[in-house]
């Protein structure tokens, strides 16, 4: 009887209007409209009514509304599909586009399957409804109700999910088809989209169309680094919904049933606790907040708002009982029965009922327009009405499978068949197997269904074999056998669960029924990853061997010998996959892009009889140079590996490949495989532990019974045999692709009549290189940073960085700071050229390091030479003579060079005067003629070998070089909700990055925004590479930064270079561009961290590199030199553990050169500053206080730490949402002439995105990192006022000045100065003297004119005072506010406020 009543419900108020032929429901009566998220939950409702009659389905009349229902639903189903199947070309379009314009639309003619509005008319990006209509697609075939029936429906499910795979980076109409809550239709990344995306690639996964009568070809394939970008992305935005929605109860629905898409518990509690708080009422959750849709104030005669006016719909939002019913099933699904019967209640009292007397949900109840006044005044006192449709679909398909589930006809799980509910549960890195004891009755079918057709386990029918993940198979075993009392069966009688747990991968076992335990009784081991060491070719295996012990290494031949597997890089899987979905006729291409992930290659992979592996895409070669850097591709080794660790849920362990090439190293000098950095990783993966990850070493055939195996079989047996035989043809030149070697160069591949040239151009080559060298002084390695770095070194206003950016070369000349760019004259010049920039030695060169030593005592090692008049008409000259030398000379000279950077003076004269495609007449060894672009290219990869970083970053600029995945990397910034900039302010201009950029218009916005500055432009793609990775592995160095200012941050690290080595500007550019891949990596993450670090050179001769080094690594440094040097009459033990240990040529070079210190700099020692209310710490070394006063390089710790934070945008924590309570109070915020206005709380609430953004925007229109800083710890202060004066006696009604503030605290600290005869007498005590009274006027005009060099009018020693203490800026700004605020004093005369500090 209950189900009859349950029946009856669902067909008046849920199937009373669906259409007889197509099967769709409009969303309302009278209307031909349905949408796509509306029919899926209509089509989930009923389907749950059917598995509640299958439990009890035993007379005819039952098993007819069975056969009904199920009919139904697959009408209702399959009609979608073919809605959507009909914009097949759209859906093609949107792959490579992700355009609104191209979306599939979200809803039809109920009638007719035809759309119902244009492309552009209405919000029809909506990725949340077609990933909700995939997830109810794998939850109903996986009960047993097939709905696809062909190939072709099969391949446009899978375009389906190649539809949403990068919904982490497309921004859509959200939820509610409005995007921006403005309704201006501009769509935004929303949390609701990723997560129901998240959820619907897992659930496809693997999944079988067909049900158990379907076969291979009909499986669903999703790359699993897709599903986990979506979770790293909604981890990090929950419980926000989006830049302009601060929370989404809709959000419900992602934590929750149907999509269980996040992880962590502690983020499903945070968010549901978030949105209870904020939008819950007593008749149901409001959307979001300030939502006007449906309320008394809102003008109906348009769709959208304008900004000032979602002020007045604060308090008054309709709410939805909707969100009661995600409450009331979250509550079922967490069995916790007090809060079910909690929310049942609520949710009955909201019910109406219908002409028949059945109950109905309403879509909202609103506040009446006589009662708004008062609601206003006290939320939640007025009784609300209904509004909007009766029933709401929606609403009621939720309410019924609520009422199913509370009265008994079903179990939560029961609408759950594929595991959804158990993402949070731990999960072991096994694969059992587990024998069922009989084969299966019709009567085991019957109930097991949602098991066995669930595409997560493997079924061997002969052997009655189950094969899947350990902790879902001890479910469905107990599921499968239990009831009938029956035990799963195994090879080895195992009895308890934590031995069937423990058994290696592919070990049967017995799960007893007293074995069954909650699974959160279970601590699974970490995941194990398998990895493989495979060198290039015998002789890099017998180093391998020989020097490092590794008898486990193969070289590809050997590999594929011993196992018939190939190995092949990872751009050979993304060929493959662009076939997965093709489907010619319905004009679908297939997969858009080749990139995968690590998750992708981490498996072995079966192509007809053949089996593959794949090399992880990052030791592929790039057309970028950073794959050159050996160090960084081990920390990417190393970085892989952890993410490995958290992330990899596939059946099977993950398999790691590592190939070993000859390009690694310098191929020569065998100890050169002995680097410290590759010793010390191999040694840890020989340990069984890397970066917290258990790992295995070995070769590849003791792994093929524990990996991971996926079947392609989306491809057909011929397409299969093309694609084999191009692989085929890839590993017959695996082991050769090792960079081209210096010795292949094409200087020496000229024809004869550029030889006959040569004796000929002899004479007056020497002569010329006697009386001048080329003057590379002409193209100084980067102008505009090192006249940027200078300023920021020098603390120059913003109106001298113009003067020297526009200044002339003859200036930039005349000071010390010339660059050594350039060819020397006399052997102790180049003697001394080699000691200061060491990085800078030819291979060639034969000159011996004790000569060079002494050549450069001669000239004084610690001086810097200065360049007069004399010298810099002498260069003149040079390049006044460089390009009256005729071509064939050039390259004849070019041709006897045997100097790197001689041979880049001419091939850059040649570049700039004729062009890259200038035919030098030379030929290669097939015949090509030999142009200048491959000059470069071939300096290019010379330089490369050798480790000559800045000429890398040069050439790889004249080559027009990009990063091939920079779009990713941007976007890997913007989806966490950071906006980037590029370029170095002011000129040229930032340019301001919100949205994803294609490749070409990113490589044209970062030229335009560097000025056409190569060596800029270069840095520019590398530090969004770093921060790309830097953002999904620590995420926290982000926290309160909302734009990450590109330039700025290369200023701040060319700057501290040239205070750590105590160098000038044009020197710290040098050596900047003169870091590797992995140091420029280092020291970005240094001043993210706020960590104390120094650079350093370390080695000696032509070995050495300039590192970035950590405080304990230089002290260990220091402690093993000086060991070193006590014990020089005997060998040092190589210790290849240590960073800052010297390489190999250092041990070689012996005792003679001992006594020379590696290093090439001074002491330089930073301390971190936390700004916020006076916090005083060291980042790094945990230090307190009270240590870092004691540092004898105290000096210019704080005023470093402001620029740092101030270039890097940081602000205190909640520092935002204090604002918009300060301005609440206030007429605004004035900072530089504009004014953060009162009307920005009328637009945006506290906790938007958008309103950090907008308060972020004026803060960075201060161009100087430290006064900005000083400013924010202003703005800090200043945001206590309403808190310690909640009763509002403080006048805040007007704009207050900042800058006023900051200064006349600066005034204070300088009287104070005067008094104390402090250091500033020196420098700015003297104006604070001569005008006793305080002028806000004169202050701030006296910008740049201090003595001191203190930017802004504001004292150098005032930026370099602690926050906190006596003396301290925090203090002085204190001290301030009385004079900046009128402060209410009592009776006694004291302030009748709490102390700020």
């Amino acid at each position: 009887q209950l189900l009859d009543y349950y029946y009856n419900l669902v067909f008046r108020t849920i199937l009373n209007h669906q259409d007889s032929i197509t099967g769709l429901i409009p969303s309302r009566e009278h209307q031909d409209h349905a949408y796509i998220r509306d029919n899926t939950y209509a089509a989930m409702s009923v389907w749950a009514l059917t598995l509640a009659y299958k439990k009890t389905a035993e007379v005819d009349e039952d098993r007819a509304r069975l056969r009904d229902l199920e009919g139904r639903v697959t009408t209702c189903m399959r009609s979608l599909l073919v809605c959507m199947m009909r914009q097949a070309d759209k859906l093609e379009r949107f792959k490579a586009s992700r355009q609104p314009a191209d979306a599939l639309h979200c809803k039809f003619s109920a009638a007719h399957l035809d759309s119902v509005t244009g492309d552009s008319n209405y919000g029809h990006l909506q990725l949340d409804a077609v990933a909700l209509y995939l997830l109810a697609l794998a939850q109903i075939t996986a009960s047993g109700l097939v709905l696809i029936y062909t190939q072709e429906e099969a391949a446009f499910v899978q375009n389906l999910v190649l539809y949403i795979d990068s919904a982490y980076t497309v921004c859509d109409y959200g939820i509610w088809e409005r995007g921006d809550k403005t309704n201006h239709g501009l769509p935004e990344l929303n949390s609701t989209s990723v997560g129901m995306a998240k959820a619907a690639l897992e659930a496809m996964s693997e999944l079988d169309l067909f049900g158990s009568s379907g076969g291979p070809r009909a499986f669903v394939h999703v790359m699993a680094d897709d599903s986990q970008n979506c979770a790293a992305v909604l981890e990090h935005m929950l419980p926000r919904e989006s830049c302009s929605k601060e929370t989404d109860a809709g959000l419900l629905s992602v934590i929750g049933y149907p999509a269980f898409a996040v992880d962590n518990e502690d983020t499903i509690v945070a968010t549901r606790d978030y949105i209870v708080a904020k939008l819950e009422g007593r008749y149901g959750c409001c959307r979001f907040l300030r939502d006007g849709y449906r309320t008394a104030r809102e003008d109906a005669s348009r769709l959208h708002y304008e900004p000032w006016e979602l002020k007045q719909f604060e308090n008054i939002e309709c709410e939805w009982p909707l969100f009661f019913c995600y409450l009331l099933l979250d509550a079922y699904f967490r069995d916790d029965a007090n809060l079910a019967a909690v929310y049942s209640a609520r949710l009955e009292k909201l019910v109406l009922r219908n002409a028949e007397g059945l109950p109905v949900l309403p879509e909202s109840f609103a506040v009446p327009a006589a009662a708004v006044a008062a609601e206003v005044t006290n939320p939640g006192s007025q009784d609300r009405q209904p509004v909007g449709a009766l029933p709401h679909l929606w609403s009621q398909s939720l309410y019924i499978v609520c009422k199913l589930i509370g009265d008994g006809c079903l179990r939560p799980q029961e609408i759950d068949p594929i595991g959804r509910r158990l993402c949070t549960e731990a999960k072991p890195d096994l694969v059992v197997q587990a024998i069922l004891p009989i084969p299966l009755t019709p009567e085991h079918i019957k109930v097991c269904q949602p098991i066995l057709y669930s595409g997560k386990l493997s079924y061997t029918r002969s052997q009655r074999v189950y094969s899947g993940p350990c902790d879902f198979l001890i479910m469905c075993m107990c599921t499968l056998c239990v009831p009938w009392g029956l035990a799963p069966m195994g090879v080895n009688g195992t009895t308890t669960r934590d031995n069937f747990c423990a058994q290696a991968p592919n070990d049967g076992c017995r799960a007893r029924k007293r074995s069954m335990a909650r699974s959160d009784r279970f601590t699974p081991a970490l995941p194990l990853a398998q990895v493989v060491i495979v060198a290039e070719d015998n002789s890099i295996k017998q180093t391998l061997e020989t020097h490092l012990g590794l008898r486990c290494v193969q070289d590809f031949s050997d590999v594929q010998r011993d196992t018939g597997i190939w190995l092949l890089p990872a751009k050979l899987l993304g060929h493959f996959y662009r076939h997965l979905g093709r489907c010619h006729q319905l004009g679908l291409s297939g997969r858009a892009t080749n990139d995968v992930g690590i998750l992708a290659t981490s498996r072995l992979y079966v192509v007809g009889d053949q089996t593959l592996a794949f090399t992880p895409q990052f030791f592929d070669l790039h057309s970028f140079y950073l794959s050159l850097d050996f160090e960084f591709l081990l920390d990417q080794f190393r970085t892989n590996v952890a993410y490995l660790r958290r992330t990899w849920s596939a059946v099977g362990r993950p398999l790691f490949i590592v190939p070993v090439y000859n390009w690694y190293f310098n191929i020569g000098d065998e100890l050169q495989l002995l680097q410290p950095a590759f010793f010390a990783m191999v040694k840890k993966l020989q340990s069984g532990y890397i970066n917290g990850t258990r790992v295995t070493l070995g070769r590849l055939s003791d792994f093929l019974d524990t990996s991971c195996v996926t079947n392609m079989s989306f491809l057909d047996p011929k397409k299969a045999d093309e694609l084999l035989a191009k692989a085929r043809a890839t590993t017959s030149t695996l082991h050769c692709i090792g960079r081209i070697r210096p010795t292949s160069s094409v200087f020496d591949t000229s024809t004869s009549t550029a030889m006959a040239s040569v004796a000929a151009a002899a004479a007056a080559t020497q002569a010329a290189r006697q009386q001048e060298q080329f003057a590379a002084w002409k193209r100084q390695k980067s102008c505009v940073l090192s006249s940027a770095v200078s300023a920021e070194m020098h603390g120059l206003p913003q109106n001298e960085k113009k003067e020297i950016e526009s200044g002339s070369v003859e200036q930039q000349l005349e000071d010390e700071s010339l660059s050594p760019f350039y060819l020397w004259n006399s052997e102790e010049d180049d003697a001394y050229r080699k000691l200061r920039q060491p990085m800078s030695l030819e291979s060639s060169s034969g000159s011996s390091l004790s000569s060079m030593v002494i050549g450069a005592s001669d000239q004084g090692a610690a001086g810097s030479r200065a360049f007069n008049h004399r010298t810099l008409e002498k260069r003149r000259n040079s390049c006044a003579s460089l390009a009256e030398i005729g071509e064939d000379s050039l390259l004849a000279r070019l041709e006897q060079s045997e100097l790197l950077y001689e041979q880049f003076d001419i091939v850059y004269h040649l570049y700039t005067s004729r062009g890259p495609s200038y035919d030098t007449g030379w030929r290669d060894k097939n015949g090509a003629p030999t142009t200048v672009r491959d000059l470069v290219k071939e300096l290019y990869e010379h330089a490369g070998s050798l480790k000559q970083w800045w000429l890398v970053r040069y050439t790889a600029g004249m080559l027009d070089k990009r990063v091939e995945t920079l779009p990713i990397c941007l976007t890997d910034l913007l989806v966490r909700q950071k906006q980037v900039t590029i370029g170095l302010p002011p000129e040229p201009e930032d340019c301001v990055l919100t949205s994803p950029k294609s490749s070409a218009v990113l490589a044209d916005l970062i030229k335009s925004a560097c000025g056409n500055d190569i060596t800029l432009g270069m840095l520019t793609q590398e530090i969004l590479v770093y921060l790309s990775m830097l953002a999904k592995t620590e995420s926290q160095l982000f926290a309160n930064m909302h734009r990450i200012r590109v330039g700025l941050i290369i200023r701040i690290m060319g700057s501290e270079i040239g205070r750590s080595l105590n160098v000038n500007a044009d020197e710290a550019t040098e050596h900047l561009l003169s870091l590797s891949p992995f140091a420029m990596k280092t020291l970005l993450h240094y001043l993210l961290s706020g960590k104390e670090f120094r650079a350093e050179y370390i080695g000696l001769g032509d070995q050495a590199r300039l590192c970035i080094l950590s405080r304990n690594e230089t002290e260990m440094g220091r402690s093993l030199q000086q060991r070193r040097q006590s014990q020089r009459s005997s060998p040092v033990p190589f210790a290849p553990s240590l960073v800052v240990v010297s390489t190999a040529a250092q041990t070689a070079a012996g005792s003679a050169v001992a006594d020379a210190s590696p290093a090439m700099s001074s002491d330089a020692v930073l301390f971190a500053l936390q700004a916020e209310q006076g916090k005083r710490i060291d980042s790094v070394a945990g230090q307190p206080a009270e240590a870092a006063d004691s540092s004898s390089c105290r000096g210019g710790q704080w005023i470093r730490r402001r620029k740092i934070d101030g270039a890097l945008n940081r602000v205190p924590s909640g520092f935002y949402n204090n604002i918009w309570r300060l301005i609440e109070r206030t007429d605004g915020l004035s900072i530089r002439g504009e004014v953060i206005g009162q009307h920005l709380t009328r637009e945006m609430t506290a906790g938007e995105v958008k309103f950090a953004l907008q308060v972020e925007s004026i803060i960075t229109r201060v161009p100087v990192p430290e006064y900005r800083q000083l400013i924010v710890e202003a703005l800090s202060l200043l945001v206590r006022l309403p808190e310690v004066d909640p009763a509002g006696r403080i006048n805040l009604g007007l704009v207050l000045q900042v800058e006023q503030l900051v200064h006349r605290a600066n005034w204070l600290f300088l009287l104070d100065q005067a008094e104390q005869r402090g250091d500033a007498n020196r420098c700015c005590v003297e104006r604070v003297i001569n005008r006793r009274d305080f002028d806000s006027n004169y202050w701030l005009s006296e910008t740049a004119r201090l003595p001191c060099g203190g930017a802004c009018g504001v004292c150098l020693h005032f930026y370099d005072s602690a926050p906190s203490g006596r003396y301290g800026t925090l203090t002085y700004l204190a001290r301030a506010m009385p004079d900046f605020v009128e402060i209410p004093q009592g009776e006694s005369g004291h302030a009748c406020i709490d102390c700020l500090v």
